[in-house]
């Protein structure tokens, strides 16, 4: 893989984990299990079981850091694919 597409894959998962835990929180879910959130983005069960006991705390000021935060470190007009 080329090291433009590598980069491009891990912004758009880390986005998509930021957009995961936003949902959560927005439901009342202000801990979420790293194993949990590993599985619903595709981990297989085995090697995400290795991060169950390993938690994300959400603070109150994450919904709104979010919305300020996203895609900062994208040149405006990047495509992902």
């Amino acid at each position: 893989m080329s090291d433009l597409f590598e980069l491009e894959l891990e912004h758009a998962v880390r986005d998509l984990i930021v957009d995961l835990c936003e949902v959560m929180y927005r439901h009342g879910y202000h801990e979420i299990s790293v194993g949990s959130l590993m599985r619903v983005i595709g981990v297989a069960g085995d090697r995400a079981a290795a991060h169950d006991s390993h938690m994300i705390d959400l603070h109150e000021h994450f919904a709104n850091k979010k919305n300020t935060d996203k895609d900062s470190s994208r040149p405006p007009g990047t495509v992902l694919h």
